[in-house]
């Protein structure tokens, strides 16, 4: 997302002629999100300006893999994307370190509203990608 800008996002979000959900990822955010003493939170920039630029979902790092933010910081990230305002809301889209046996976590962390984005899980699955999509849907179904 933000090799292009937020000002591309919501150019694009604005165009009429473009009539497909419009999905922000994080890649180059944890440039400006990283450091203690300059830099912006990610809860107003993955959060409420991507939601304000007409993200329809909005990719960020989960607090369960290695290149995640904090807990904390991602339920900010979520409750800034769902929050009821005079603007639409975004579905939160934690990534990285999601699997198989993290799925239930992210139901319970982020609600209902969320899309559950695991494919290097699905694409390693034993089985092969068919049975792998097969698993991620009876796994998200019974968590």
């Amino acid at each position: 997302m933000f090799a292009y800008g937020i000002d591309v996002l919501q150019g694009l979000s604005e165009d009429p002629e473009i009539d497909v959900p419009i999905f922000a990822h994080s890649s180059l955010a944890g440039m400006m999100t990283r450091s203690k003493q300059h830099g912006i939170s990610s809860r107003l920039l993955l959060g409420k300006l991507l939601r304000m630029a007409g993200a329809d979902g909005v990719l960020f790092p989960s607090p369960y893999g290695r290149m995640g933010i904090n807990a904390e910081e991602a339920r900010h990230v979520k409750e800034q994307l769902l929050q009821p305002a005079e603007m639409k809301t975004a579905f939160p889209i934690p990534s990285a370190g999601i699997d198989f046996n993290t799925i239930a976590n992210v139901k319970k962390d982020f609600g209902q509203d969320v899309i559950i984005n695991l494919g290097g899980s699905v694409h390693r699955y034993s089985g092969g990608v068919e049975a792998g999509g097969k698993a991620l849907i009876e796994t998200i179904t019974k968590a």
